[in-house]
């Protein structure tokens, strides 16, 4: 037992709330459509982005679900954190955000439950939704699409604890007067919100960088493993 405030596990005895330790909880949400084109060479190969930007957050975290396959990265300049969302330009579906971070102080008033740690911080707050952990899942970039199931009826979403990505330099599509192209493509794991759980997979798109026959065949392999993090959003 926490020698300060309260520990709560649940029916299989894995803790839930202990009040040594921090919790995550949701304090943003929204919807977002990829609008901003990124990356890309031509037609199906564009990439589109969305960026959420916020100040005042302590160790923000953020959570997506997308019936198509996306990703999210996240950088901190001068206080302000943004978050970039991602997804295919051929595909139309808004991506849906969950934002938790440190909990924030309590209302003076109103109805609920704080709970503080030795240092007078507030680990658990009633008033705001937990951020309940699903799973971890690693896939290798290289892979093939792939269904991961966790609990039927619940809804999960997901961030990469780690990007895997890799980028190879080979034949481009079109050409240059009487040469083919040579073009990067980029390939980076993607994961997409199934009934029950998620699919992971990958995403690629090429950027054009010369005639074939001024840049030499190449391959570059990076973080070939990529680690998700999923999360339950239901009824959030």
């Amino acid at each position: 037992m926490a020698e300060y405030g309260i520990r709560i596990t649940n029916d299989s005895g894995i803790v839930q709330i202990d009040g040594n330790y921090r919790n995550f909880q949701l304090i943003n949400k929204g919807v977002a459509v990829p609008d901003t084109t990124v990356v890309g060479g031509a037609g199906e190969y564009f990439m589109q982005s969305k960026t959420l930007q916020f100040t005042g957050l302590t160790n923000p975290i953020i959570v997506i679900y997308c019936t198509d396959q996306a990703f999210v990265t996240q950088s901190l300049v001068n206080g302000v954190h943004a978050f970039s969302l991602y997804r295919r330009k051929t595909n139309s579906s808004s991506i849906e955000w969950w934002l938790f971070d440190d909990v924030k102080p309590a209302p003076v008033s109103g109805w609920g439950t704080a709970i503080r740690n030795q240092a007078n911080q507030i680990v658990y707050n009633t008033n705001l939704p937990p951020f309940r952990v699903a799973g971890i899942v690693e896939r290798s970039v290289r892979d093939a699409a792939a269904d991961f199931a966790f609990t039927p009826g619940r809804k999960y979403a997901y961030v990469p604890c780690r990007m895997g990505e890799f980028y190879d330099v080979a034949l481009g599509p079109g050409s240059v007067g009487s040469n083919p192209t040579v073009a990067v493509n980029n390939v980076v794991s993607c994961c997409a919100g199934i009934s029950g759980g998620v699919r992971i997979g990958n995403e690629s798109w090429y950027v054009f960088v010369g005639n074939y026959n001024q840049s030499p065949q190449m391959d570059a392999w990076n973080s070939i493993v990529a680690t998700w993090l999923i999360v339950d959003v239901t009824n959030l």
